[in-house]
Parts: C-alpha cells; structure tokens; sequence
C-alpha cells in the first residue's frame, strides 16, 4: 500500500508540502518461514520566499524485516536446485533501519551567478541473525553452514557548496561550475559466530538450533574526504560545445580490525587523486549530435580482506563516443554509444569467505550500447535498449587473466511499449508488454561456474477512470520461466519469480 500528497501549506504558495507513505507485506514464492515487511516515510517541503530563492528540505525513514536468504548454489558448474528451495532456518532474519535528512537551498545572485548548498545525513542500522552457506560436500548434498550473529551501523555526512557563473569572453559562452564536498563517513560491524548442522540441499529438514557463540571479528572504518571540482562548459559555436574540468580528492581512510584472537590490524592510508574530465559535442543539425568524452573517477572503500586491511581506492577511466538522433522530431529519440571502462582495486567477493572482499588487479568493459525512448503517436510510449558487453579481468596476481566478470552478460536488452485509447467510448483504456532478454552469466569472478541466459514477458493493461484514479491489472513472467534473475557469487544466486498477476488501484489527490 502506497499513499502520498502534495499541496500548498499557506495562502501566498510559496511553501509547499509533501508526504509519502507506503507499507508493504511479501511473503514471496520461496519456502522461506517469515514475511518480507517494510515501511517507508517521506516527508518533504518546498520554500519559494522569492523568484531568485528556492530551499528544499526533506526526510526519510525506512524500516525493513525479511527472511535472510543467500538464494541457490551452484552444483558441477550450474545451478539446477528448485528456485523455491530455502537453505536457511525459520529464525534467520535481517533487520534494518535507515533514516535520512535533507537540505537542499539555492539563489539567483543576480542574472549570471547562481549559489547552491546540499547537506544529506544518513544513519542505518542492520540487525543479522543469520545462516550462512558454507561449502557443499563430496557427496554434492550436504551443505555445511554456520550462524552468524552480526551488527552493522553507519553513519554518513555528506556537504556540498556550489557556485555557477554564465558569462561570455571573446565571443565564448561560458557556464562555469565550481564547487567543494566534504564527507565524513562511519562504519561498524561485529560479529559473533557460532557452529551449525549441515543440511540436505535436496530433502532439507529445518530445525537446527546453532550453539554457543562467540567473538568473531569487529571492524571500525573512518573516512573523511575533502574535494575540489571545477567545471566549464563552453559554447565555442551553435554546432559546438566543449566540456572542460577537473576533480581534486583528498581522502583520511583510518581502519581498526579485530579478529577472532582479538589480535588488531589498523590501516591508515591517505590517498588524494585529480580526476580531469573532457567533452565535446557537435551538433551538425536540429536532430542528430554527435559526442565524445573522457573521464576518470576515484573512489574511497570500506571493504575489508581477510587479513583485516581496508582496500585501496578504486580508480577508473572512461572513453565514450555516441550519437543522438530525434527519429521523429520532439517524440522519439534514439541514443548509440560505443565506451571503454577501465577500473583498477575492484573490490570482488572473496570466493573462500563472502564476507569479505579481495582486490582485483585491472578490469576492463568495452561494449556498444543503443537507447530507444519516445512517443511515436498521442498515447503510444516506448522504451527500449540493447547492449553487448566484453567484460574482463585484464591484469591480477592472483585471478586468471580473461576470465569474464561476474553476473555480466555479453547480450542483453529490453523493449516496452504501451498504449492508451485517446479517443471514443473506452478512452482511458490502455495496455501494455515488453521482453527482458539477458545472456549467459558468469556466477563469481573464478568463473567456477555459469548461469543460464533468459527471456522475460510481462504485460499489462489498465484504465484510468478519471485523471486521479487508475485501476490496473500487471502480468510478470507470463509464460513461467524459470531462470536465475541475480548472480552474485556461489551463495548468492536467487531465481527470478514465476508467474504473476498484481491488480493495483491508484489514486492521487
């Protein structure tokens, strides 16, 4: 169930309000013991004091109970359990709580200067009580497992002062972005483990009760990132715009492990970086403009290796050329993309504990990428898209070389489309379909094993009584197939649900 309104809160309409509100109960397809709940508020405000003044503040909060499920696991290369097995027990749960506050203030100095200020604050909480999935036996069906009793809190500050200037120098229009972040960042996470019957993959039988635990590992993570960025965007003609800037990062990464024997490893690394960007885009007519970018990024971690060192920052670069075409003029476009990413320090699952991350060396994605959106006709949407990904690990010490990147398919796409009657007796009436298309997968980054490529159809159809009230009738999966949705190392694989009808009623007010 969801709700939500908006609306002005005094007479003059300068403040404004709005409130979301949704609840909702799953008890999914999967042999799990325990419902999925969650609720969500949002609260936000809008404050227009001026024409040249405009603040934005708002809330979240969201509380979250469901069943802890790792999902399927691979046997000889493949996953061929039923996609309802659960491997867990009734009391193994997941908690958590996240609340966030948000600001958000900007004014017009005068005609070229614009002052911007963002300020978010974010606290969660994560509550497991949980089984883990272990290692499966020589007989390929006793699964060993152990519990874990575990805590994560984070908190997370995140500041941002922004100036933009338009201006003109020798002919050159200007619009220029500079700007300074600061974040300072928190993370906790204990653990207690304690020992836990194996299980029978093909005839489970529930009931295990884990032993007596004990200290297992505690982890204290520090950040405090100060950056600078600077940015032009430059009118050189009608057909020509160059975007030219730079990002300075300096980063205090302080790390504290405790490990089981209470021996602690502490890690302080302060890395800083200058990550320039370049773009250009040529617009040779009204519908067709042609672009070029490069970009770098530079991004801090939290994960943590066995040996209880943080990771170091992942670094990446970025090339891309594409095109945009109006297909048909202000209704619909279609957008090509040919790239290259290459990020170095990626954090991957560690295959012998996922509860931890080892470091890839280099991994590099080039693909080719094309975007369908519009409006063809009054009432009829599309939206479509189609990829095709060569994702590799290119240089490790540890990794095999070439070996594809995890849960990355080579070919993947999708195609909506839907359309509502505009005119005669049944206006308002309307309907839809689409296919998801996804390719083979890799399941981990060993490529120990691989998963199925899959088709998804879903459908709709729905009515709009008038413009504030629409009943709806939505099909997933129509034809029940049965496929592995999210691959995510070798105990967290979960099959995509079977076939579905939800009727829903929307009313805005």
């Amino acid at each position: 169930m969801e709700a939500n309104a908006s609306g002005p809160l005094d007479e003059a309409g300068t403040l404004a309000g709005r409130m979301t509100v949704a609840t909702q109960t799953d008890r999914g397809f999967r042999d799990t013991f325990r419902d999925s709940k969650r609720t969500y508020v949002a609260p936000t405000l809008r404050w227009e004091p001026t024409d040249s003044t405009r603040v934005d503040a708002g809330a979240e909060y969201i509380d979250q109970t469901s069943p802890f499920d790792r999902g399927l696991i691979p046997q000889n290369g493949k996953i061929s359990m039923n996609a309802d097995r659960y491997l867990h027990e009734p009391w193994s749960r997941d908690k958590a709580q996240k609340a966030s506050v948000w600001f958000r203030a900007e004014h017009d100095v005068n005609d070229w200067l614009t002052l911007r200020q963002m300020t978010r604050w974010d606290q969660s909480h994560k509550d497991r009580y949980v089984v883990d999935l272990r290692t499966l036996g020589a007989d390929g069906r006793t699964l060993s497992r152990r519990a874990t009793d575990g805590d994560e809190r984070i908190k997370t500050l995140d500041m941002q002062f922004e100036a933009i200037a338009r201006f003109a120098t020798g002919g050159l229009k200007h619009t220029v972005l500079a700007g300074f972040e600061y974040i300072d960042g928190k993370r906790n996470v204990a653990s207690d483990r304690a020992s836990l019957a194996s299980i029978d993959i093909f005839n489970p039988v529930y009931g295990a009760l884990p032993g007596a635990f004990a200290f297992n590992e505690e982890t204290d993570y520090k950040v405090e990132s100060y950056s600078l960025y600077l940015q032009d965007q430059i009118d050189l003609s009608e057909q020509w715009k160059l975007i030219v800037g730079a990002r300075y990062d300096d980063t205090r990464q302080r790390n504290s492990a405790t490990d089981a024997s209470y021996e602690v490893t502490r890690t302080n690394i302060d890395p800083s970086k200058v990550s320039p960007r370049l773009g250009l885009v040529y617009q040779p007519t009204d519908w067709l403009a042609l672009y070029a970018s490069y970009s770098t990024s530079f991004t801090p971690q939290s994960n943590i290796q066995r040996n209880g060192s943080v990771l170091d920052p992942e670094e990446g670069t970025q090339y891309e050329v594409g095109a945009k075409v109006d297909v048909i003029p202000d209704r619909l476009s279609a957008t090509l993309s040919v790239f290259e990413i290459t990020r170095e320090n990626v954090a991957a699952p560690d295959p012998s504990d996922d509860n931890y991350s080892l470091q890839t060396g280099e991994q590099k994605v080039r693909g080719i990428e094309l975007d369908v959106t519009g409006t063809p006709l009054e009432g009829w949407e599309i939206i479509g898209n189609i990829s095709a990904l060569d994702a590799k690990v290119t240089k490790d010490t540890a990794i095999d070389v070439g070996n594809r990147l995890d849960g990355v398919p080579i070919m993947s796409g999708s195609i909506w489309s839907s359309y509502q009657l505009q005119e005669g007796p049944m206006r308002g009436l309307g309907f839809g379909a689409g296919v998801i298309a996804v390719g083979e997968r890799q399941g981990d980054i060993d490529n120990s094993y691989d998963v199925s490529g899959y088709a998804r159809i879903d459908a709709t159809v729905f009515y709009d009584i008038n413009e504030n009230v629409r009943i709806s009738l939505n099909g997933r999966n129509l034809t029940d197939r049965k496929y592995i949705e999210v691959v995510a190392g070798t105990d967290g694989n979960y099959a995509g649900a079977p076939a579905s009808a939800i009727a829903a009623v929307s009313v805005k007010f």
